[in-house]
């Protein structure tokens, strides 16, 4: 089952948005190379637009090298003969299912652009991957679609990229202390989505489990959190993972937080875990089984990503899917317009929408009202899940 969340952030002065219908329709494969476009006269009547704001649309295009100009002819689709143009795909580790998805994204949107993609793999090593970042200007290539790792170490080398003024757009993190293009998922969305889902199914007490030093967990938390309160539930329990590198694994503090979770008598124990990705909710569920607890029978758990291991796991994991392969694509067409034109103005954040994507992993428990047998513990069982905590 599938339900699709969230919106994609556009918009722009009018010449832009002409010239991004154009790209899209070229990308689309509805205007072959070589194929006319037509007359500046003609593009402004057909468009209703002034020949000046139709003049610039067109002139980014060219800039781009998707459009050509022939003189006394008009505007045509670029030839294929056009010199090819050389970015960057910069990914932290290749052996992570996402950073595949969106240099796939990348690479089908370039060669309908005659652009050549080199992909850099820093092979799960941070030193590695930020020294790539600061190397790019003299790396030869044009520009740059680079994965985030969410760390001010990370975030010091893209400075260092917008003062050498080298095009670059950043996919998996919305940049707001850095002014430079970024795709990034709808994440509080998804936390959101997830939240509801699980309420759905009668849960009441939820926990989060992950690294909220990264932006994307902390918009994901923020949206299960904001859910809770709008819709009257305990206040969501936040087991903060932060503090591992971003290639290490996360089994120790999950099964600290598991741990902690299995100490609540049964009256107040979470009765669902919402995890800022799959990795965590893996581990989840080896803690979990650990102790002798079952999902979903004991707890219920949801996911963020998608990634392969989520039906792999026994019982199939719930989780948040997000569309890597189009965050790709609209990193590379946002990077062509970056290195067709200076920049000026602020810089566009592209969100993604998600999709929530039910499987097993999640059980439908009838929810429970505290009545005079229950005692004491009981009427604190509504509630005593709901105390905000940190467990770094």
């Amino acid at each position: 089952m599938e339900s699709r969340v969230g919106t994609v952030v556009g918009g722009g002065p009018v010449y832009e948005r002409l010239a991004n219908r154009l790209r899209d329709e070229i990308l689309a494969s509805k205007a072959a190379p070589g194929s006319f476009i037509g007359t500046e006269v003609e593009l402004s009547k057909r468009h209703m637009l002034a020949r000046m704001t139709v003049r610039r649309a067109v002139q980014s295009l060219v800039d781009e090298g998707l459009l050509e100009r022939r003189a006394g002819r008009g505007v045509f689709v670029r030839s294929s003969a056009h010199e090819t143009r050389k970015i960057t795909m910069l990914a932290g580790n290749l052996c992570w299912e996402p950073a595949v998805l969106v240099s796939r994204g990348v690479r089908e949107t370039a060669a309908k652009f005659g652009v050549e993609v080199i992909l850099r793999d820093a092979r799960g090593n941070m030193d590695e991957d930020v020294e790539a970042v600061r190397s790019l200007p003299m790396s030869g290539t044009k520009g740059a679609v680079i994965m985030s790792q969410h760390c001010a170490k990370f975030n010091s080398a893209l400075c260092s990229l917008v003062s050498d003024g080298f095009p670059f757009v950043l996919v998996d993190q919305t940049l707001y202390d850095i002014d430079a293009p970024s795709v990034c998922s709808d994440n509080i969305a998804g936390g959101t989505v997830a939240a509801s889902k699980l309420a759905e199914r009668g849960h009441e007490r939820i926990v989060f489990i992950g690294d909220v030093d990264a932006g994307t967990s902390r918009d994901r938390f923020n949206g299960v959190r904001a859910f809770a309160e709008k819709a009257g539930l305990p206040e969501v329990r936040l087991y903060d993972i932060s503090g591992r590198g971003r290639f290490e694994s996360w089994a120790e503090p999950v099964t600290e937080a598991v741990t902690d979770i299995m100490r609540f008598g049964r009256a107040c124990r979470p009765t669902a875990v919402v995890c800022s990705c799959d990795a965590v909710a893996r581990e989840c569920y080896r803690a979990f089984s650990a102790m002798g607890a079952s999902v979903p029978d004991d707890v219920s758990v949801v996911g963020f990503d998608d990634d392969p291991i989520a039906e792999w796991l026994s019982p199939p994991l719930s989780t948040v899917r997000q569309n890597f392969t189009e965050m790709g694509r609209l990193a590379m067409k946002a990077l062509l317009g970056c290195m067709s034109s200076p920049y000026s103005g602020r810089a566009e954040r592209h969100i993604v929408p998600v999709d929530f994507i039910e499987r097993e992993s999640i059980k439908t428990i009838k929810r429970r009202q505290p009545d005079e047998k229950d005692g004491e513990q009981g009427r604190r069982g509504a509630v005593c899940g709901g105390t905000d905590v940190s467990h770094g």
